[in-house]
């Protein structure tokens, strides 16, 4: 409650400074609600105006603020996002209005987009087992009996990744293609992606018999 009073007041006191009303100063709710993403409500961001902090979502990522003014007059919030998101580039305008339902005040959407996504790649081998699968020239991963691993990477959305199947080893010697790469690009959103390989095996040459000389036709005179 107290915090409301201060939201209340700093807006009220900025408000009065920036015009001169006409007509009395009302109450104004509205409710600002911070978001990551569609059903992805964002607790912890700061709604501020004039620099001064004025509310934090919670966890349903709402901000109830109470504004005083004139109808009709605007009051630009800006949005701080907590760290590892975006802050959005321009502010919230909000225009005073009067509402036929008081009990029902007006919502204001933003987001905060994360500065990363997860993306997981689920790896299949198909005949490549104990294979290592690299990223930028680490192993991150390694195929199992069946042919089957999975990375998790952390990247940044529209950046661009590739991996990599390590057939350098005994396992993979034998195995076509050699060392086949995956390119991938990261949406804005967390995904899951597939990394298939159909290897074939490449059948061992084995050494003909060595042939024995022909025996020359006729009895053999010792």
């Amino acid at each position: 409650m107290q915090h409301g009073r201060v939201a209340l007041l700093s807006i009220a006191l900025a408000g009065a400074a920036s015009c001169n009303r006409a007509s009395p100063a009302a109450r104004y709710d509205l409710l600002i609600r911070v978001s990551a993403g569609p059903g992805r409500p964002l607790a912890g961001a700061r709604v501020l105006f004039q620099g001064k902090s004025v509310g934090t979502s919670k966890e349903s990522g709402a901000v109830k603020l109470s504004v005083e003014g004139t109808e009709g007059e605007v009051f630009p919030f800006t949005v701080a996002c907590p760290e590892g998101y975006r802050s959005p580039a321009r502010p919230i305008d909000v225009t005073l209005r009067r509402l036929a339902d008081p009990g029902a005040p007006p919502e204001f959407s933003v987001s905060c987009m994360p500065l990363t996504r997860s993306v997981v790649v689920a790896v299949r081998a198909d005949q490549g087992p104990n294979l290592p699968v690299v990223y930028l020239g680490q192993e991150v991963a390694r195929t199992d009996s069946a042919g089957a691993a999975h990375v998790l990477l952390t990247l940044a959305p529209g950046e661009e990744f590739e991996l990599m199947l390590d057939t350098a080893n005994a396992a993979g010697e034998r195995l076509r293609p050699q060392k086949p790469t995956g390119k991938f690009s990261v949406k804005n959103e967390d995904e899951i992606l597939t990394f298939h390989v159909p290897f074939t095996v490449e059948v061992e040459k084995r050494a003909a018999p060595p042939r024995s000389a022909p025996r020359p036709p006729g009895p053999i005179r010792l």
